[in-house]
């Protein structure tokens, strides 16, 4: 794979990068960022060494995946880039560049950066108020990134939550760890708050706004992986990353102190930058909803899964228990 990036740089160059100056050399690495994250796309780090305007050698560096999907997240990326980020000196994407749909490789200037678990570890050794810095720092840019991308476009009504968000009574009746006491108890908790969930103006959603995905650069971020971006819910990618945050107590040295914080700033940075009073019960109230319905999906059940299933099914199971303790306030 490695090769035919290279040789479809070296063959289209002057599309992939037009304004430039004359390909002298081109080193493709796989890439090593997401390490801490699960990826299954191949992904690579391209260096393009090259002539500049008074023929001194340049490195411009780019990023390449490999995806069944990249031609719709190239049309994605496109029209973000041209309506909103081309131009944006505080939120980023990267510049999608070219696409090669016959091999499946997208093709996007690099943006440096890294994501969140390996900066953690590389400041767990440098004492405790670095650490907590860097976690706060992170969850109030992750916050306003999300804002201002949910800002690019609101509908013109306020609309209900999904219609799949109703159907919590099903997936709730067929709640591995739950038992039946607790099963009814949620469901008739979560019928008596069905009246009072706002309506809220339709936004952009990423769809996989999680910690793999989000780059982090000195108090700037940079979003990637946009095949799955709609117009949808607005709390739908707030509570991806919210409940994601509960996902980082299965790593080592991550504390449930740590990850509270980074729950508790990233919701009031979020709220506040929208403009919205944060009320805690009711940010409970509709979580709850969203862990009913999507986190069983995001994190599969799985009965024979190897490590990965089990750590799954370990979320899974701690989140239906927070769910189990809602229930009972």
């Amino acid at each position: 794979m490695q090769d035919l990036v290279a040789d479809i740089i070296t063959r289209e160059c002057r599309k992939i990068l037009p304004e430039e100056g004359k390909l002298r050399d081109v080193i493709v690495k796989a890439e090593k960022r997401f390490g801490f994250h699960v990826v299954t796309s191949p992904r690579f780090i391209c260096t393009l060494k090259v002539s500049g305007r008074y023929d001194e050698p340049l490195g411009i560096k780019v990023f390449v995946k490999n995806r069944a999907n990249v031609e719709q997240e190239y049309e994605n990326m496109r029209l973000l880039w041209r309506t909103h980020y081309a131009g944006n000196p505080n939120y980023h994407i990267p510049e999608p560049l070219y696409i090669d749909a016959e091999h499946a490789l997208l093709f996007m200037r690099y943006w440096p950066g890294d994501s969140f678990l390996p900066l953690f570890y590389k400041c767990a050794a440098r004492g405790r108020q670095r650490r907590i810095s860097l976690v706060e720092d992170y969850a109030q840019s992750t916050a306003r990134w999300l804002v201002d991308f949910q800002d690019i476009y609101s509908s013109p009504e306020e609309k209900e939550i999904p219609s799949e968000m109703l159907d919590f009574e099903t997936p709730l009746e067929q709640a591995a760890f739950l038992d039946r006491a607790t099963q009814r108890r949620v469901i008739q908790k979560m019928r008596s708050l069905r009246e009072a969930i706002p309506k809220l103006r339709e936004t952009y959603v990423h769809d996989q706004y999680l910690f793999r995905n989000i780059l982090y650069n000195n108090g700037d971020v940079c979003v990637v992986d946009f095949p799955h971006f709609r117009i949808g819910w607005p709390l739908y990618d707030f509570f991806t990353f919210y409940t994601g945050i509960e996902r980082l107590k299965q790593y080592p040295f991550i504390s449930k102190a740590t990850c509270d914080l980074m729950k508790d700033v990233f919701a009031r940075t979020y709220f506040l930058t929208k403009g919205i009073d944060f009320d805690a019960q009711a940010l409970e109230n509709l979580w709850a909803c969203f862990v009913v319905v999507y986190v069983g999906k995001r994190y599969k059940y799985k009965k024979f899964g190897g490590l990965r299933g089990a750590v799954n099914n370990m979320f899974v199971k701690q989140m239906f228990g927070k769910l189990a303790m809602w229930s009972k306030q």
